[in-house]
């Protein structure tokens, strides 16, 4: 009897199986994933499109700011050295031992701001015109002093002149010469440097000096390759119109 029903059982019921419903998933996830793989091939294929279009207007960008990139040949700077760190006030205290001896360690000294000659470099283009020193470390207890800051590199061709108010203050003519335009501040001093027979606790640390401030003007001066000299001028008029190829004729007076 099962088996007459389902043979003469209504469509509606056969298409709403179990087992058609699951031949029906399948061609749907089938179709999904066809599509999904069109679609990433034409992502691929657009991505890589733009991305090459990207790059080449990114390149074109480039190439025309290396074109426009201008020689300088002067620059007026401002340069402030680092400042000294303070100096520490501190006494040594052990646990037996409350009231020990000072022992507040000096501050370091501030970075100071030092032109380097360097062969590679053409022009004063990437100088910028402010430039600040690194601040020593301050002091701390144990007798312990402040680091050293590091000093700051101002990177200039061969053949920089550096002026203050017009003054002449350094000519840079050789490759990896330095020229100290602005010294870093001392330290400052801990109590224990103010230890003494009539003072024997003393409470007073000093702070760290202030960096050294100017206003320098970098020159480039520019050294020609070849030079002419003649006792006569007419080499010279002989030799111009060989480089420069200009065009010469006879022309009326016009006034």
């Amino acid at each position: 009897l099962h088996h007459s029903r389902w043979r003469y059982a209504p469509l509606k019921l056969v298409r709403n199986s179990p087992l058609n419903q699951k031949k029906k998933k399948k061609k749907k996830k089938k179709k999904l994933g066809m599509l999904l793989e069109k679609h990433m091939k034409l992502l691929r294929l657009y991505g890589g499109l733009l991305i090459q279009r990207a790059h080449k207007h990114t390149a074109a960008r480039l190439s025309e700011k290396k074109l426009v990139r201008c020689f300088v040949d002067h620059r007026r700077v401002k340069v402030a050295a680092g400042s000294g760190g303070d100096g520490a006030s501190s006494f040594h205290s052990e646990p037996r031992k409350e009231w020990g001896g000072p022992d507040g360690g000096n501050g370091g000294a501030g970075g100071d701001i030092i032109i380097k000659v360097d062969q590679q470099v053409k022009s004063l283009s990437s100088v910028s015109t402010v430039y600040r020193g690194k601040d020593g470390e301050a002091g701390s207890s144990q007798n312990r002093f402040g680091r050293n800051a590091s000093p700051t590199y101002i990177a200039v061709p061969v053949g920089t002149l550096v002026k203050e108010e017009g003054s002449m203050l350094a000519d840079l003519a050789q490759h990896g010469q330095l020229y100290t335009v602005a010294y870093g501040g001392a330290g400052g001093k801990g109590n224990r440097f103010f230890l003494s027979n009539e003072n024997r606790a003393p409470l007073c640390a000093t702070p760290g000096e202030k960096g050294q401030e100017r206003v320098v003007q970098l020159e480039l001066r520019t050294m020609a390759h070849a030079a002419l000299v003649s006792a006569k001028p007419v080499s010279k008029i002989v030799l111009s119109p060989a480089c420069t190829c200009p065009f010469c004729g006879y022309y009326e007076e016009c006034w």
